[in-house]
């Protein structure tokens, strides 16, 4: 029922926009300013015109653009996959930094330990040397 009512509004939706184009067009027609409709033998040679320039803007416009826009979205493909790639090479490299960072600094905290050790056992056998 509600699909019925929906057609029957574009139905009459449909009627009443063409109304409204007669009715707009009457007064321009009526001064023979303006031609909605051309004649028969007009509109027919618009028709093959239009017909027999199809092919040659075809040639000559469409297939050249449509071919750059093909070669553009093949490089923006390519540089996509090389960015994609040069991203997983760095995320590689910033591991492995990150990684011999750490170490580095494992060690070195290994080290400043050792040291601290050293210094204290060294100054506790200074001062049990300086008692005694």
């Amino acid at each position: 029922m509600r699909g019925e009512a929906i057609s029957m509004s574009d139905r009459t939706r449909g009627w009443m926009i063409g109304l409204l184009a007669l009715v707009a067009a009457a007064p321009a027609q009526a001064a023979g300013d303006l031609v909605l409709i051309p004649d028969g033998p007009l509109l027919l040679a618009l028709i093959v015109l239009f017909a027999l320039m199809v092919a040659p803007v075809n040639q000559l416009v469409f297939k050249p653009l449509l071919r750059v826009l093909d070669e553009r979205d093949q490089r923006i493909d390519g540089t996509r996959t090389r960015a994609e790639q040069l991203e997983r090479e760095t995320d590689e490299v910033l591991g492995r930094y990150e990684a011999q960072v750490a170490q580095v600094r494992a060690e070195a905290e290994q080290d400043r330990r050792a040291l601290l050790e050293a210094a204290r056992s060294d100054a506790q056998g200074t001062t049990g040397g300086a008692r005694s």
